[in-house]
């Protein structure tokens, strides 16, 4: 009840993925922090972490996550490093946000969930986009790629009604 944003994290290369709902930007460092403490002690390469190389790269208007955005970031040993308005990666965040908003409202009608299980059925899409295998990975799930070679246990995975999914066509929504 009363969430007011989605927040999509796709960690590069491995495309791990969190999806969250939140109610006001400010509250998104908490999100980033809840993805990291769940997958980065799982990451087997941790050269970049070495090196301080890695970034996170909001989209949107600098500093529109707010300092502790940065301040949680830097915990984890991330630079933030805001696109400009208007920068390509923008369209790429809204379709991210759209795609995964549409998915997660077809899930909901199709299975007669009500709407305020929404944060439960993103957390459900994105253990599914990580257990999936992928083509950018030959094969392997983007969790077994930053493991090393991990393999998920589907039985820990909580039954959650039907994920096939078919989306409504544009005239339909």
């Amino acid at each position: 009840g009363g969430a007011k944003c989605t927040v999509c994290i796709r960690e590069s290369p491995g495309q791990l993925r969190g999806f969250y709902v939140i109610k006001r930007v400010a509250e998104a460092h908490k999100k980033l922090r809840e993805f990291l403490k769940e997958h980065m002690p799982n990451v087997e390469d941790r050269g970049a972490f070495e090196k301080r190389k890695l970034q996170i790269k909001p989209d949107g208007e600098r500093g529109a996550f707010g300092p502790e955005f940065e301040k949680t970031a830097a915990e984890f040993g991330y630079v933030v490093n805001p696109s400009l308005p208007n920068h390509p990666d923008e369209k790429q965040a809204e379709w991210a946000v759209n795609e995964v908003k549409r998915m997660a409202t077809v899930l909901l009608e199709h299975n007669h969930l009500q709407k305020e299980m929404f944060p439960l059925v993103l957390r459900y899409i994105s253990q599914i986009a990580n257990m999936r295998p992928s083509s950018t990975h030959n094969g392997k799930s983007p969790y077994e790629y930053v493991t090393g070679g991990k393999k998920v246990k589907f039985k820990e995975l909580m039954p959650f009604g039907n994920f096939g999914w078919k989306p409504k066509p544009k005239q339909a929504r």
